[in-house]
């Protein structure tokens, strides 16, 4: 939609109407800094798919086989991606119903459930792979998730799996306020958090090549943010910085972490723009035309939460971010 069609949709809103001058103004400012840098990231996305176009074009991928376990919101897209550079792609299910849609993506379906052990067929073929993907989300079943990661490594000893790649949660931080990198102290406050930062401890103990990647808040594909609060009010902390990652940007960062190599690394995840939570999620929800969520008053400023600091991922893989801002998601 043009600027100018979202000025008419806005300014027809019930919401609209219900706004103070000053309110509707810094409405207006926000859509009209989207549409500005909407167009910045198109740019940039164009010729960041051209680099990769050229790299691709001069590598054979066909002798790496990648298993990925979990095809989930963002194992799936991954695998198709990897798939299409070339690479042999192996993906696990646990849904007999999702094998059709991961043939679809040209990707080699396995349907496993790991739990104590490993079960289902061909699980011993899965796990004869030059790199592990592991991307399965933690549950709030604590100890179930712990014991799948035990057997996960009793797997890679076995088949003696060289590279591993494990998608973390910038949620080991817990509450912790300021900027914080990768060499933050880890204080997870809730039990899916708890889990992953267990999760990482244990894969270490495999001893191979793992990279941990404590991706932010997920963002993408068929996540729309704009309705993760929409039509609730008095919610708390307004001020606080988003920390969020597009999935897109997850898969090209994983992609070029196998394509570089870079191994035995603990990396953050996230956007370089952390604009305040009711400014991002009323700026969704408008965008997706759903209820603009309310936000109560909130006395903290931007110092007094957490922000995720993505320096170290952008220097060592010389990476710029697709989606560098959550405002344009």
């Amino acid at each position: 939609m043009l600027w100018s069609g979202w000025v008419n949709l806005l300014m027809a809103s019930d919401e609209w109407k219900k706004c103070e001058y000053r309110e509707q103004m810094k409405l207006l400012f926000v859509v009209k800094t989207y549409f500005y840098l909407h167009t910045i990231r198109n740019n940039t996305t164009t010729q960041h798919h051209n680099k990769m176009t050229e790299i691709s074009n001069n590598k054979d991928y066909s002798t790496t086989t990648i298993s990925i376990l979990g095809t989930g919101w963002l194992g799936l897209p991954l695998g198709r991606y990897l798939r299409l550079k070339g690479y042999e792609v192996k993906g696990s299910t646990t849904s007999p119903k999702k094998i059709h849609t991961i043939v679809h993506n040209d990707v080699r379906p396995y349907l496993i459930q790991i739990d104590d052990r490993v079960v289902g067929e061909n699980g011993e073929d899965f796990f004869n792979t030059d790199i592990l993907i592991v991307t399965i989300p933690p549950t709030r079943e604590f100890d179930r998730y712990i014991t799948t990661m035990k057997v996960v490594v009793e797997q890679i000893k076995q088949h003696n799996i060289p590279k591993v790649l494990y998608t973390s949660s910038t949620g080991v931080y817990g509450k912790q306020a300021g900027l914080l990198n990768e060499t933050a102290l880890l204080q997870p406050t809730s039990v899916t958090s708890r889990a992953v930062v267990e999760a990482e401890a244990i894969l270490k103990t495999a001893e191979k090549d793992l990279t941990i990647l404590r991706l932010a808040g997920l963002v993408g594909g068929n996540r729309k943010a704009g309705r993760f609060f929409a039509g609730k009010k008095n919610l708390p902390s307004g001020n606080a910085p988003v920390n969020l990652v597009h999935q897109e940007d997850c898969i090209q960062i994983m992609d070029q972490i196998i394509e570089g190599e870079y191994w035995n690394e603990t990396f953050n995840v996230c956007a370089d723009v952390h604009p305040p939570k009711h400014v991002f999620y009323r700026m969704q929800a408008m965008k997706h035309q759903f209820v603009l969520p309310e936000f109560a008053p909130d006395d903290k400023t931007a110092k007094d939460y957490k922000i995720v600091d993505n320096t170290k991922l952008k220097e060592k893989l010389n990476y710029s971010y697709l989606y560098p801002d959550p405002m344009v998601f």
